[in-house]
C-alpha cells in the first residue's frame, strides 16, 4: 500500500471516482487523521512493472482533469527506473 497525501482543498473523493469511473483505476481514501488528505494505492498480488506503470498513468490522467497540481516527467522516472538493472 502506497499513500500520495494531494494539496489542501482537495476533494479526495471526486479524484476517487474520476480515476474509477473513467481510468478505470480503484483508490481508497485516507485513513484517520489522513481522512480527505490522501489517497492510498494498493499494489498487492498479481502486479508487474506494466500493471503498476498503467496505474501511475491513469492516476496522473485523474489528477490532471481535476486539475490538480502535480509536478512533471514523473512517469517518465517510473519508465527510467525499470530500465535500471
Amino acid at each position: 500500500m502506497t499513500t500520495i497525501s494531494v494539496p489542501p482543498g482537495t476533494d479526495v473523493d471526486a479524484l476517487r471516482a474520476v480515476a474509477r469511473e473513467r481510468f478505470g483505476v480503484a483508490m481508497a481514501g485516507g485513513l484517520g487523521p489522513l481522512t480527505g488528505l490522501a489517497f492510498r494505492i494498493g499494489h498487492l498480488g498479481d502486479s508487474n512493472p506494466a500493471t503498476i506503470l498503467g496505474c501511475l498513468g491513469a492516476i496522473e490522467a485523474a489528477l490532471r482533469q481535476q486539475a490538480i497540481p502535480l509536478g512533471h516527467h514523473a512517469l517518465d522516472a517510473a519508465v527510467a527506473a525499470l530500465l535500471v538493472d
